[in-house]
């Protein structure tokens, strides 16, 4: 369970985030237990939580590249095979438009 300590500093810092006007988009997951617990703020604009967003996935998928297991190969395999997909999806509405 994420405690009240770390859901308050979360809260603390998409507060100073919003105050000086800087986007934000945090997570925290504990999966302990029977329970998931999740601790998340968002705040800037779309755009700002959009490109932070997409600065985490970048910086996870150059973790999965830089790991030898096998485990993680398998998930770069199929964040690449969704990310071509999704590619495909875009392409096929940019064209009906």
């Amino acid at each position: 369970m994420i405690t009240e300590k770390i859901q308050n500093m979360i809260i603390e810092l998409a507060q100073e985030c919003e105050k000086e006007d800087i986007g934000l988009s945090i997570c925290a997951i504990d999966r302990k237990g029977n329970e998931e617990s999740i601790g998340i703020a968002q705040v800037g604009t779309e755009g700002d939580v959009e490109a932070s967003i997409s600065y985490q996935i970048k910086e996870w998928e150059k973790m999965l590249e830089d790991c030898d297991c096998s485990h993680c190969s398998e998930k770069l395999a199929l964040l690449n095979e969704v990310k071509n997909s999704e590619d495909t999806e875009v392409e096929e509405e940019e064209a009906c438009q």
